[in-house]
């Protein structure tokens, strides 16, 4: 169900571990925990516990079965043909969708539903956020969605191309309709029930409605089983979430971002929830927090060097 959490716990011990110490605590994982991470995240690759990688399957952290996976379904490779209708993508143009047999989708929740809405087969490329399923590696492969070309993507030849108002360069998208191909826009989420709305979108662009609401069902059973495990959590664990991009952009997640929401349904307690957005970390700041779990994207920690690049950063040793 939409790769929307990554592992992290609904149960530590009372307390707390230093951060070299984290691998080797046994942590309970709730079934949502896998959840909503490609959809909120939308950064490619996995997050991590530290010094603790997630199972690997190909790239993804996922597997057909796991709970919060989002089940596929059967790819259907022969030409997919829906009626002509318009919807209004999230950049406010109007976009009419009647050829869907060559889709990009950008975006790691965006292809992921695509395929869950049964058109994998109609999936000719995907960016580097994409990571499930396993099938999306066998096909070509896009730079990140925010650092997108109109090149690269037409050179797939697409009929439609599906993505999220985070895509970047802004110009990308009127570009790729300057030279015929419509452009649809899904709007960013960072609660389920935007998440639910997005996929309600998709599914009625490809005229699978019916479907869509299967999976938006199943999304809110999972979140009501994971809500039901947290309630017999002793605590919530607290957790720092770093974004990085290299030495030079190392910033904590407050409120309002997709870690904060991740973190929560997780059932974990967000020690920089005193502020909105993102801003750069500092030795003052991680120390007073006294996190016990920091979340880190893989990408951004190989970014940086690795791990002990990672410790080296302000309060962090």
């Amino acid at each position: 169900m939409l790769s929307f959490l990554s592992d992290l716990c609904s149960r530590q011990p009372a307390h707390r571990p230093s951060a070299r110490r984290i691998a080797g605590v046994k942590l309970k994982a709730a079934p949502v925990l896998t959840l909503l991470a490609v959809l909120l995240l939308g950064a490619g690759g996995g997050v991590e516990l530290l010094a603790q990688r997630p199972p690997s399957a190909g790239g993804s952290g996922m597997r057909p079965g796991m709970p919060g996976a989002m089940q596929a379904a059967p790819v259907q490779t022969e030409p997919r043909s829906v009626e002509p209708r318009t919807l209004l993508s999230a950049d406010g143009v109007e976009t009419r969708i009647e050829d869907v047999s060559r889709i990009v989708g950008l975006g790691g929740a965006v292809t992921e539903t695509l395929y869950a809405l049964g058109y994998g087969g109609q999936v000719v490329g995907s960016d580097e956020s994409s990571t499930y399923p396993v099938e999306l590696f066998r096909k070509p492969r896009l730079s990140v969605f925010r650092q997108s070309t109109a090149e690269g993507i037409l050179s797939l030849n697409p009929t439609l191309v599906v993505s999220t108002a985070g895509i970047r360069p802004l110009t990308v998208p009127q570009q790729l309709r300057d030279a015929g191909v419509p452009v649809l826009l899904l709007e960013d989420a960072y609660t389920p029930d935007q998440a639910a709305e997005r996929i309600r979108i998709l599914g009625q662009a490809l005229q699978q409605e019916e479907r869509a609401g299967e999976l938006i069902a199943s999304m809110r059973e999972d979140l009501a089983v994971a809500a039901a495990e947290q309630a017999d959590a002793e605590r919530k664990p607290r957790v720092l979430f770093i974004y990085t991009r290299g030495a030079s952009m190392v910033n904590v997640a407050g409120q309002g971002t997709a870690a904060h929401a991740v973190i929560e349904l997780a059932g974990g307690e967000n020690v920089m929830a005193a502020f909105d957005g993102y801003r750069p970390l500092t030795a003052e700041a991680a120390v007073t927090a006294a996190p016990d779990i920091i979340l880190v994207p893989e990408r951004g920690l190989q970014m940086l060097g690795g791990m002990e690049a990672f410790l080296e950063q302000p309060g962090l040793a």
